[in-house]
């Protein structure tokens, strides 16, 4: 159950962050880039957490 939930959440990051790369792509607009720092400094911390439960399952 454990593999499961990891990939799901995996795959919700993953999917998070093709769709910020698709919007900083096709948005040039400098109140984006000022808006769009928050989740990327969030974002970091929730792949390490998930690269942690991957190294040491329980």
């Amino acid at each position: 159950m454990k593999k499961i939930i990891i990939l799901i959440t995996v795959l919700l990051v993953v999917i998070f962050l093709v769709i910020l790369a698709v919007r900083s792509l096709f948005s040039n607009k400098p109140e984006v880039t000022e808006v769009d720092p928050t989740p990327t400094i969030v974002l970091p911390t929730v792949s390490e957490n998930i690269k942690v439960d991957l190294t040491h399952p329980q």
